[in-house]
């Protein structure tokens, strides 16, 4: 490992730039000074161009890149265009709202430097947009990452990760199918199949994590169809993986939250999202648990097919446990 790595931060942005600045003084102010900051501007039409030009010119380590109008629009084709340029040794995507604490980098560089560990893994803070109160996040030191991750046991967020640049070179990144979730997609996904000897988990307390509550009570209350799309590729993808691992908590645990998806979406018309959910729950559950996926296929398409809800069918099956 090099003497003195280059981490690359990586800031997907749309139209915070009432608050982008507070997050690249953040990084300016990190005691490590081998960086370089990629600012990807989805299209913002308030005044992040002229604070770019300011930033840019301030410190020639940040960049300001467009997204390139032929990707499409969002924050992950934003972070995988920023990782297709990037030249760091280190890569971290942090959200354009949020701010590093002292020690970030340095602590990750530490860690990192043990050739054996691909991730650093660090916990943060809550807080309002104002950044005056704040609540710890949930991390433990010894914890099981990908079952820990999935349920939420811990709470690890897309400014939580630093990774080897050479661990990312042959993985997927951001899945540009969603509008929701799109970290814990990844996350999961790479949680299920690194080795506890692969990752290093800080007990510091490194980024403070803005809370918008407007907009998240908002996005909670409104049935959003893109979302729960988003929502049932998450929950299918680790169902599959917790039947490979035989861990009924964690079958139990994504069963009942795909049940409950599927009612909503019939409670919502959305009709589409609970055959693709009921369908591929089916098909998991078909090699092991053969009844229990028939029984799953017959009924719910049963119900899709007559656009409406059954409570009996209902309780019985956010009541059992597998």
């Amino acid at each position: 490992m090099e003497e003195s790595p280059l981490f690359s931060v990586i800031i997907p942005t749309y139209n915070r730039a009432d608050l982008l600045g507070a997050t690249l003084e953040s990084i300016i102010n990190q005691e490590y000074k081998y960086w370089e900051c990629l600012v990807i501007d989805d299209g913002s039409s308030d005044f992040t161009k002229e604070l770019m030009t300011f930033y840019v010119e301030k410190d020639e380590r940040i960049r300001c890149i467009e997204r390139p109008e032929n990707l499409i629009k969002g924050a992950n084709s934003c972070r995988n265009y920023g990782y297709d340029l990037c030249r760091g040794s280190f890569v971290l995507w942090f959200d354009s709202d949020d701010v590093m604490l002292p020690g970030y980098l340095e602590e990750g560089r530490i860690a990192l430097s043990n050739s054996d560990i691909h991730l650093f893994i660090c916990s943060g803070y809550f807080t309002d947009s104002q950044l005056d109160n704040r609540t710890p996040m949930s991390l433990d030191l010894n914890i099981e990452l990908f079952k820990d991750y999935v349920i939420w046991n811990q709470q690890i967020i897309t400014n939580s990760v630093i990774f080897k640049n050479s661990f990312l070179k042959d993985k997927k990144l951001f899945d540009t199918r969603l509008t929701r979730g799109q970290e814990a997609e990844l996350f999961s996904r790479i949680f299920f199949s690194i080795s506890k000897e692969q990752y290093f988990i800080s007990s510091r307390k490194l980024f403070l994590y803005r809370q918008h509550n407007g907009t998240k009570t908002s996005e909670n209350l409104n049935y959003n169809k893109l979302n729960k799309e988003s929502e049932a590729i998450f929950l299918i993808e680790n169902l599959n993986r917790a039947m490979c691992l035989n861990d009924l908590d964690l079958l139990n645990n994504l069963y009942k939250r795909l049940i409950e998806l599927f009612f909503l979406g019939i409670h919502n018309s959305h009709y589409a999202n609970s055959k693709y959910v009921i369908n591929n729950m089916s098909r998991i559950f078909l090699g092991k648990k053969f009844f229990l996926a028939i029984e799953h296929f017959v009924l719910g398409n049963l119900l899709i097919h007559c656009k409406r809800s059954s409570y009996k069918i209902e309780k019985k099956w956010n009541n059992r446990i597998i």
